[in-house]
């Protein structure tokens, strides 16, 4: 098939661009195109998005995640990178993909190097120094709206505050808000401030916060 533009034959996009394997052989499933960052955070879901590997291989940098693994990384190396970032999509605009490569990015550190997708995603003039950061995941499907959910024996985890601090700095985190969290009534600044302080380099990752909220 030829497309003619002004006067000249260009050949279809389909005899130059090759799809990948399991699409040309019929063997993808619709659910591993829904990336889930929750799933990601508990090791579970498809190896796609699980495995950094793998991810990295599949995933093609835009240049408004470039910006954001900029800013990211710059924070992170203690740089003038923004602390706070909002992702503002439309619906199937790549935001969850997003948070999975900030999410990945975070756990690997300056491992990251050695994987040569990865490096070739990282090639924006800033690198990895640190070795790994904490990172906290809350998505809607974290933790029920009423009765949260125990990660120990007597740590019942109620609230976003707790789940936070838990993810960040484990139990000890989770004590410095744990009156907060049994009383459902958000931390101060000075109570929460020093979880994020023992947990530095740390990334907090919030996705469908509104349909948490709703329920």
């Amino acid at each position: 098939m030829l497309t003619r533009i002004n006067g000249s034959k260009l050949p279809s996009w389909r005899e130059i661009i090759e799809p990948h394997p399991d699409v040309a052989q019929g063997r993808y499933l619709n659910a591993e195109f829904a990336a889930d960052l929750s799933q990601v955070a508990r090791g579970e879901g498809a190896f796609e998005y699980r495995d950094p590997v793998e991810f990295f291989a599949r995933t093609y940098v835009t240049e408004g995640m470039k910006g954001l693994l900029i800013q990211a990384l710059k924070r992170f190396g203690g740089q003038d990178g923004e602390p706070v970032l909002q992702l503002k999509t439309a619906f199937g605009g790549g935001k969850t993909h997003s948070l999975i490569t900030l999410y990945h990015i975070a756990k690997a550190g300056k491992d990251l190097m050695q994987n040569a997708y990865a490096k070739s995603i990282l090639n924006v003039g800033v690198e990895p120094k640190f070795e790994n950061a904490r990172v906290a995941v809350f998505t809607n499907n974290t933790l029920d709206a009423v009765q949260g959910h125990i990660v120990e024996e007597d740590v019942h985890i109620h609230t976003i505050w707790g789940e936070l601090a838990y993810r960040l700095g484990g139990r000890a985190g989770y004590e410095m808000v744990r009156a907060n969290d049994e009383k459902f009534i958000a931390p101060t600044d000075e109570i929460f401030k020093p979880v994020l302080a023992s947990a530095a380099p740390a990334l907090i990752l919030v996705d469908e916060l509104a349909d948490y909220c709703n329920k």
